[in-house]
């Protein structure tokens, strides 16, 4: 009887032992959403691989914390969401600061700059905005593109008319084409561009820092051009849950350690991002 005692007690503490560290694990892996069509800042590479100047980011600040790191591709309109439910630890993804995020997040220290621009067809002679206000312009849903346009005197009243949908909230959330509005929101901005060039859509509102990108890749180049004109400038930060005080302190300590030992500046020059950067990080 006390051979099976022994046992018993020796499993009970391998199951305590494997559970603690199970739940240690957990504790120390870190759920990062973001969205894979948005580059440079993270998405497929050819091979299909997830790539990006966020996500070596993130690696870096997390490897800097002690912190393993998960990677999930999420639905870009439920960021928000999938945060405070959990499902996800942190936003980092050209996620850029607004006050109306600011309500239902924390933010980091900002690390990039961006502005709001539009795309058109390259043959199309348009180069303000009031030019555009017109047009049938494609966003993502959930992106900042849609607070941009609203807040710009020329495109408020384009705005205006799609809240004809049920979701009176989220009057943009509707997905193109769509005949009785002309805004419409797509899933990601790479559908953005080729509404464009399909002729279902004249333009498109998207990141500066995103839309320079994709009109110079191979398969684009030649095909579309942004505007002189922006709407309005911002900047990018990591979204976190508004009790995580001690992990958010700890983003923002390894973002600074990583600027001074100069790592952060060569992430950003292997994605020619390094003029992107906020003051508060350029070398």
């Amino acid at each position: 009887m006390k051979k099976i005692a022994v046992v018993l007690i020796l499993l009970a503490v391998i199951c305590v032992s494997a559970f603690s560290m199970a739940a240690c694990e957990k504790e120390d892996t870190i759920i990062v959403g973001y969205d894979n069509g948005f580059p440079p800042m993270g998405f497929q590479d050819k091979d299909g691989k997830d790539v990006g100047f966020d996500l070596d980011l993130a690696k870096a600040v997390f490897d800097e914390m002690g912190k393993k790191v998960e990677f999930r591709v999420i639905d870009w309109k439920l960021k928000e969401t999938l945060l405070n439910s959990k499902e996800i630890d942190v936003i980092w993804n050209g996620y850029t600061i607004t006050n109306e995020r600011k309500e239902l997040v924390n933010f980091s220290i900002p690390y990039m700059k961006n502005s709001q621009c539009v795309v058109v067809k390259s043959d199309d002679t348009v180069n303000t905005i009031e030019g555009i206000k017109d047009y049938a312009i494609v966003v993502q849903s959930g992106s900042s593109a849609i607070q941009a346009m609203y807040e710009n005197e020329f495109l408020q009243d384009s705005i205006k008319r799609t809240q004809t949908n049920d979701d009176n909230e989220n009057p943009l959330y509707i997905y193109w084409p769509k005949s009785d509005s002309n805004v419409s929101g797509a899933d990601t901005n790479v559908l953005c561009l080729q509404a464009v060039e399909n002729g279902e859509a004249q333009a498109s509102v998207m990141d500066y820092v995103l839309a320079n990108y994709l009109i110079n890749t191979s398969e684009n180049k030649g095909k579309f051009r942004i505007i002189d004109e922006y709407l309005w400038e911002e900047e990018y930060g990591v979204g976190v849950r508004k009790e995580d005080t001690e992990l958010l302190d700890g983003i923002n300590k390894a973002l600074i350690k990583l600027r001074d030992n100069g790592e952060l500046n060569k992430i950003a020059q292997k994605w020619g991002l390094e003029d992107a950067l906020t003051d508060t990080f350029k070398e």
